[in-house]
């Protein structure tokens, strides 16, 4: 293959992964705060409307230790 058809894909894989981040994309709701040598972040972790799930998210600077956990809704 010519190298103008390789760059004639990637150009059009790269166009086509834009686009579809753009009509996918909608704004982030979430929070952060420090103390110290500490970061503590939260937001959504899943994407799927029936299933919402919020993240914790603890970064601690020392030890380069990154912490997470979830909050799954309980179902009945």
């Amino acid at each position: 293959m010519k190298h103008s058809a390789k760059f004639a894909w990637l150009a059009a894989g790269v166009i086509l992964g834009a686009l579809f981040v753009w009509l996918q994309s909608k704004p982030v709701q979430a929070y952060n705060d420090r103390f110290n040598d500490f970061i503590m972040c939260t937001g959504p972790v899943s994407v799927t409307p029936q299933a919402q799930t919020d993240g914790v998210w603890l970064l601690d600077y020392r030890t380069g230790k990154l912490l997470g956990t979830r909050d799954r809704p309980q179902y009945r």
